[in-house]
């Protein structure tokens, strides 16, 4: 057996000892979802202290006891192949407090299998008539690994409309990287000795 075939067989032995079984994935691609709100707390969204997402009735939105619900606007990436846009399609949205110190709402929205937990919100700007809020939390489903993403909410206080947009960009899995370390030292430690 030659000495590339015996470095060959011990790094494929280091792996496969090394690999845990089947991870599953990180997710990667952007969600948009829209529905309805009014400010709590406050007389507007200037003042407001928290946000409470309206119920669709299929004819109008209502008020809801902790939450509301919302249609999905846009899907790409790995949400694409599990949530198509449409005014039919509902899912569910919590209330949250723009208070600090922030409580972490987990979930916050639900739908076709994921879950979104929301870990904390930024204001980017809050008048009478808009409200911008960003920040980051963890996207989850459907076979998927917690998957960190940002996020971005704009509501409009004189339509009582709100839009969110939630992107993830995968990173590559531990196991890869190390696959890809152990095959440049091999390579280094070959070239070195027949240098």
């Amino acid at each position: 057996m030659t000495k590339i075939s015996k470095l060959i067989m011990l790094a494929s032995m280091a792996i496969i000892i090394q690999i845990s079984p089947a991870q599953a994935l990180m997710m990667d691609g952007e969600i948009s979802i829209s529905g309805g709100f009014v400010p709590a707390d406050g007389t507007n969204l200037q003042d407001a202290t928290a946000v409470d997402f309206l119920e669709w009735t299929g004819s109008a939105y209502v008020s809801g006891t902790t939450g509301g619900s919302f249609t999905v606007t846009s899907a790409s990436g790995d949400f694409a192949n599990y949530v198509t846009p449409s005014p039919f399609i509902l899912g569910t949205i919590n209330d949250f407090s723009l208070s600090s110190p922030f409580t972490p709402v987990t979930p916050l929205w639900q739908i076709g299998g994921f879950s979104f937990d929301l870990l904390n919100i930024s204001i980017l700007e809050q008048t009478a008539n808009v409200l911008t809020l960003s920040g980051t939390g963890q996207i989850y489903g459907n076979q998927f690994e917690r998957t960190d993403g940002q996020w971005i909410m704009t509501a409009n206080g004189g339509e009582s409309t709100f839009s969110w947009s939630s992107t993830t960009a995968s990173v590559p899995e531990p196991a890869t990287m190390w696959l890809m370390s152990m095959g440049m030292m091999g390579l280094i430690g070959f070239r070195r000795k027949n240098a």
